[in-house]
């Protein structure tokens, strides 16, 4: 995911960095490092990015759905999932 993808997944999100970071597990800093290409995120970032985007048109990003990715319960939502 390049740092235009972050910004623009945080943006169409409708939420600041320090929102995000938050929602993530992370720090704003670190955010706004993957933002500005100073540093990428990791293997385990990036997948949780990665998941977040496969569902932004859902607009269902709450602290429940993240926990879940950070898991690995809800990698890949299914038709019965509330959250797909």
């Amino acid at each position: 995911m390049s740092p235009h993808d972050i910004a623009e997944l945080r943006t169409r999100l409708g939420i600041s960095q320090g929102a995000f970071a938050q929602l993530l597990g992370t720090s704003q800093p670190i955010v706004s490092n993957w933002e500005h290409g100073k540093n990428a995120p990791n293997r385990f970032y990036r997948a949780l990015l990665q998941a977040i985007e496969r569902n932004a048109n859902s607009g269902v990003y709450t602290e429940d759905f993240l926990n879940r990715i950070r898991l690995g319960l809800a990698p890949h939502p299914t038709e019965d999932d509330p959250y797909a």
